[in-house]
């Protein structure tokens, strides 16, 4: 028996679609545009206006192809409602701990309505929590990507606002998070990051680290892993090894020669102290859009690698997988783990922007019965609507066939993370729609292999309160962004999302318990 927690009312939304819908600039490849981009929105700060404003341009030629954190900083500035939020008790920077089972990781009092695109990582008990801030659009030097923090195991966090920045009056953090942690506590955040103040603006990828220092992460100056006046640097993913002697960063890269994209991947192999130079994984094809990379470190230090090769150009996209055994220096060519029914075109109701990724996820088990494994998942809508699948790998070269990750089938299940236990449980959590087709309220699911990736036993609900997005204000587009994500440590998982259950893009979390049932989860059939 399923049970059910209370959720939202009056949302509707259209049925799935009977078949898939395209565009009609789906057939042709990125050309360059005779009108001008949108304007930045007058309301910025002008420094930020106008140097937004000359990226955008620069962006224009791919903007189809850019991740949704990229989008949403270029080219997704919404007036979604007034322009600060709501206050709430719980969560947020005054630090107070929350009476719920899911916990609200930003503090809402902030302004700006958009907190989604979510990355996370745990150690000893410290969670920090990266998302897309749309604070950021009022306040420049915050920038647009936000940070949060727990002490105290996710009971309550601490909104830490935004990043340091480097010396240039011109320089802003501009989303796409990713973290990543060592051994010994050492986090790794990268996202994308413009300086305005070059002619063309300076596309680069950003890395700032940072330790606990009291309740709070002391983060050092950022530095560019990589940049570029000529190009548009997006989506980077990092990974770092255990001891925190190897930091890798792939990303994708749009430029005249790879108007499409080409995947990159650049290796640091002094801690992220510096960066050597790119090494391409996946060359740029003729209107083959390559995007979507992450990497991840196996046991005895080979890198992983994954990434949607043939998004928006193809209605059957491929998910991908690349190995490099020498720290990164070159990746195995490029080899193919499934070719799935992309939902690109045909978004889940209430999702703001007109097209939406397909994009895999990655792990590797590093200890565990199951050491070794490379896990990839994803989402696959072959039988119609979008379900979540996991292949696995004992070398990442040869890929199994897929194994459905959630039990319920009705309606969307998308946007897939995954994370390894010490013990080798594999852990994955997504959005769900199976509890309330045909509408747009959406919950986070979470599933368990104990078998190392071939059956997924366990599903259950993590989110208290079902998302209506069709009844979501958000400053940005796309509102709940191109991603979740989830951390494993010691024998929990903990799952970060985006959320809107009090009406606009809040970041929440819940821990989940890998060996025996949390009492703060609903089994789901």
């Amino acid at each position: 028996m399923t049970e059910r927690r209370s959720q939202p009312t009056g949302s509707s939304a259209a049925l799935l679609p009977a078949a898939l819908t395209v565009p009609l600039w789906f057939a042709a490849c990125a050309e360059p545009r005779t009108s001008p981009p949108a304007a930045a929105d007058l309301s910025l700060a002008p420094s930020l206006a106008s140097g937004r404003a000359r990226a955008a341009s620069k962006a224009e030629r791919y903007k189809k192809y850019l991740s949704g954190g990229a989008y949403a900083a270029l080219f997704g500035r919404r007036q979604g409602g007034s322009a600060h939020a709501l206050g709430f008790p719980h969560g947020g920077r005054r630090g107070k701990i929350a009476d719920l089972a899911d916990v609200l990781v930003n503090d809402r009092g902030q302004p700006g309505l958009g907190q989604s695109e979510v990355t996370i990582a745990e150690h000893g008990g410290t969670i920090v929590v990266g998302y897309n801030d749309a604070a950021g659009f009022e306040n420049f030097n915050e920038g647009l990507t936000g940070w949060a923090i727990s002490h105290n195991r996710g009971r309550s966090f601490l909104d830490g606002g935004g990043l340091p920045r480097m010396a240039s009056s011109g320089f802003i953090h501009f989303g796409d998070p990713g973290l990543a942690v060592d051994n010994g506590g050492t986090f790794y955040f990268t996202d994308l990051c413009f300086d305005f103040n070059t002619d063309p603006v300076l596309s680069g990828i950003c890395l700032t680290i940072g330790r606990r220092h009291g309740q709070t992460i002391d983060w050092g100056t950022p530095i560019y892993v990589v940049s570029s006046l000529p190009d548009v640097l997006d989506k980077p993913f990092p990974a770092v090894d255990p001891q925190g002697r190897d930091v890798y960063v792939s990303y994708s890269r749009f430029s005249n020669d790879a108007p499409c994209g080409q995947i990159e991947v650049i290796a640091s192999h002094n801690g992220g102290q510096s960066f050597g130079n790119p090494v391409v994984a996946q060359p740029g094809e003729d209107c083959v859009v390559n995007q979507g990379s992450e990497p991840a470190i196996g046991p005895d230090g080979q890198v992983y690698l994954t990434f949607e090769r043939d998004w928006l150009t193809s209605l059957t996209p491929r998910i991908m997988a690349s190995r490099s055994l020498d720290r990164g220096a070159s990746f195995s060519p490029p080899t193919v783990v499934r070719t799935i029914t992309s939902i690109a075109f045909n978004p889940p109701s209430g999702y703001n922007r007109d097209v939406i990724n397909d994009y895999p996820r990655i792990a590797a088990a590093l200890t565990g019965p199951f050491r070794g494994g490379v896990y990839i998942t994803y989402h696959d809508a072959s039988s119609g609507a979008p379900d979540v699948f996991m292949s696995r790998s004992s070398d990442g070269l040869g890929w199994s066939g897929p194994v459905r990750v959630n039990h319920a089938t009705a309606d969307y299940q998308f946007f897939p993370a995954v994370a390894i236990e010490p013990s080798g449980n594999v852990d994955v959590m997504w959005y769900d729609r199976s509890l309330d087709p045909g509408t747009a309220l959406t919950n986070t699911f979470w599933g368990q292999s104990t078998d190392g990736g071939r059956t997924f036993d366990r599903n259950a609900r993590v989110s208290d309160v079902a998302t209506d997005w069709l009844a979501t204000s958000s400053d940005i587009a796309p509102n709940f962004g191109d991603y979740n994500d989830i951390a494993a440590g010691g024998n929990r998982a903990y799952v970060a999302w985006g959320d809107g259950r009090f009406g606009d893009p809040d970041v929440f979390f819940s821990e989940v318990r890998g060996a025996g049932r949390s009492p703060n989860l609903a089994l789901a059939h």
